[in-house]
């Protein structure tokens, strides 16, 4: 049947060049009904350990290649000593870089691979285009992209025609820059000129492994591992090495199988990245005194690898885990390690790594977040910590009291806020005084809570004595719990204070209340903590004087804007009481003022404008 006829029967991809390219062997995966087109290819770069299949002896097919992905089946086109030697020699230069992108440790090798072999350009977006910052997934790379990739990997960019040009349908769909890497493909056998069954190329269209594989097998006679093993001198005999056994420890990251053979991937426990193939039959795994099977290695167990002579020869499973029960005594961030007193043991340490989890009242937690003197229960592999948990029944904040409602009360601590529910039963202490009601408690008093579960059973205030002498009231709220004021002291500080019914307040020797107050008023104010005690003021408002352009009136909102002689711009806000007039004192509507008449406000000045009594404006 003919190549084209195949291909628009089974609408296979674009990138099958020759069926009889690739022989058959020995190698099957369950999986590849209805990938016929593809199957061969698929048999040859997993014969050659380029893509590598699943432990279920799947191969997925249909599965999309990540950018990382197909950076690491490109450099399997190389010997693995190539991308080794390059990684040890440049590895520290981008290592910063790496770690600020989240590339994972595994695929740090081949990364830096891609960077040094020029397969990718060194910059910051395209660091930044491999995994996604917010949800750490690998992207998915694009057909066009590949391409591009490939043939920098072959090293053929030296072959490119700059003036090339396509025959697809979708041309216009196709980057220009990438058109040549594409030609050059199509010259070289590597993918077809006939794009899909309806000779479309679909660029922008995520490329799948049984794809990939196609190209890869097509290209593999340019690649460099290919030449080396052509032109491989004979074999000559060498005298009996001494056995050299090594012995590594770390946690798996990646698994693969491929007919007879396995490839592991583990970050060894000095944090470096090792890569081991080796025969299955070859290779013992136990776990304890145990001989288990190689299908019970899972990703993310802690192992022992045996290395004899650079061959994997025996990889032990980590110890039994054991659980332990305690209390917490400490933890170190620097030195990743938590300590822990029981009964059976004594003091233990144990090592956390970051897949060791820690869940306090079943909410996942950080270490740094533990409270310390609390019964912890853990499980360990050894002196490694797996998983350990803690039901904290009683904790404690300290902070500024920044909201407060008839159930919650929500207090700042360096910064973070965090809110708390009231216990029905809540016990509040205002400098050791037992008061009934949270409303005694004040906006920006400094407290201790002390939490059982998440809800607060006791509110602990320390008020003292303090007195704001000749201060402005910037800001007035009132709500169905509270009323809070915002005054600038002599020092230009604000504080946040609150006003209750016992709250005394004079205005010119007169008992009023709070609806007296206005912005602007100069007060003296006696509190305790930030429970306003008394407020005194003779009702003069602490004003200023600003003159400037206008630039603005807007009578619906009742504001002149203003640009003074320093460039600032403010807002003079006027109400029904603000004495507008000219200069004359003849007394004038706002609609009379223009812009770039020169005017002059005297008012109170608060965030940034002026609450204004009187406008003069500059015109006869």
């Amino acid at each position: 049947m003919k190549l084209k006829q195949i291909m628009n029967k089974v609408l296979a991809p674009l990138l099958i060049v020759s069926l009889s390219a690739v022989s058959v062997s020995a190698i099957k995966f369950g999986d590849l009904q209805g990938y016929g087109w593809a199957e061969k290819y698929i048999t040859d770069v997993s014969n050659k350990g380029i893509i590598s299949g699943y432990p279920d002896a799947t191969f997925k097919p249909g599965y999309s290649v990540t950018r990382i992905e197909s950076l690491v089946m490109i450099a399997n086109l190389y010997p693995k000593t190539d991308i080794d030697n390059i990684y040890k020699s440049n590895s520290a230069k981008y290592m910063s870089a790496l770690n600020k992108y989240k590339i994972d440790d595994w695929a740090k090798p081949y990364v830096v691979f891609a960077l040094e072999k020029g397969i990718i350009p060194n910059s910051e977006k395209m660091l930044n285009s491999l995994v996604d910052s917010s949800s750490r997934k690998h992207i998915n790379a694009v057909r066009y992209e590949v391409c591009v990739f490939l043939v920098r990997g072959l090293g053929l960019e030296g072959e490119i025609n700059k003036s090339a040009k396509l025959s697809y349908n979708d041309n216009k769909d196709i980057i220009s820059q990438a058109v040549p890497y594409i030609e050059l493909l199509q010259r070289k056998g590597v993918i077809s000129k006939l794009g899909d069954g309806s000779g479309n190329f679909f660029p922008k269209k995520t490329v799948t492994r049984a794809e990939t594989a196609v190209m890869i097998s097509n290209a593999y006679k340019y690649s460099v591992k290919a030449q080396s093993q052509s032109t491989q001198p004979p074999v000559q005999p060498t005298v009996p090495q001494t056995p050299v056994q090594e012995v590594i420890k770390g946690k798996i990251d990646l698994l693969t199988f491929a007919d007879n053979n396995m490839t592991v991937a583990i970050t060894s426990s000095d944090n470096k990245v090792r890569n081991f193939t080796a025969s299955k039959k070859s290779v013992s795994v136990v776990a304890g005194d145990k001989i288990i099977s190689i299908n019970d290695l899972k990703v993310g167990q802690q192992v022992e690898l045996t290395i004899n002579n650079s061959q994997l020869t025996k990889i032990a499973v980590a110890e039994e885990t054991v659980r332990y029960s305690g209390k917490l005594v400490d933890y170190s961030i620097v030195d990743k390690t938590i300590t822990v007193s029981t009964e059976k043991t004594g003091i233990k340490l144990f090592k956390y790594t970051d897949a060791s989890t820690v869940y306090v009242n079943d909410k996942l937690t950080k270490i740094e977040e533990l409270p310390k003197d609390a019964i912890i229960d853990l499980y360990a592999q050894g002196d490694t910590l797996i998983k350990a948990s803690m039901t904290v029944t009683k904790n404690e904040f300290s902070g500024e009291i920044t909201d407060y409602t008839s159930n919650s009360v929500t207090i700042s601590e360096k910064g973070v806020s965090t809110k708390k529910e009231l216990s029905k039963d809540v016990k509040i202490y205002r400098n050791d005084k037992r008061v009934d009601s949270i409303s005694l408690i004040a906006i920006g008093d400094t407290a201790k809570i002390t939490t059982d579960g998440d809800k607060v059973i006791e509110i602990l205030v320390n008020a003292q004595n303090v007195k704001y002498m000749s201060a402005v009231i910037k800001g007035i709220e009132m709500n169905s719990y509270y009323n809070k004021i915002i005054i600038g002291d002599r020092d230009g500080n604000e504080h946040n204070l609150t006003v209750n019914n016992d709250t005394v307040i004079r205005i010119n020797d007169v008992k009023t209340n709070i609806y007296s107050l206005k912005l602007g008023h100069e007060v003296d104010i006696y509190a305790k903590g930030a429970m306003v005690e008394e407020i005194v003021s003779r009702g003069d408002y602490k004003q200023t004087t600003v003159s400037g352009k206008v630039t603005d009136v807007d009578l619906v909102d009742k504001f002149v804007e203003i640009r003074t002689g320093n460039g600032d711009v403010v807002r003079l806000y006027y109400t029904n009481t603000t004495k507008i007039e000219k200069l004359s004192g003849t007394v004038i509507e706002p609609r009379k003022i223009y812009k770039d008449d020169q005017v002059t406000a005297i008012g109170v000045y608060s965030g940034g404008n002026i609450s204004a009594t009187r406008i003069i404006v500059d015109i006869e």
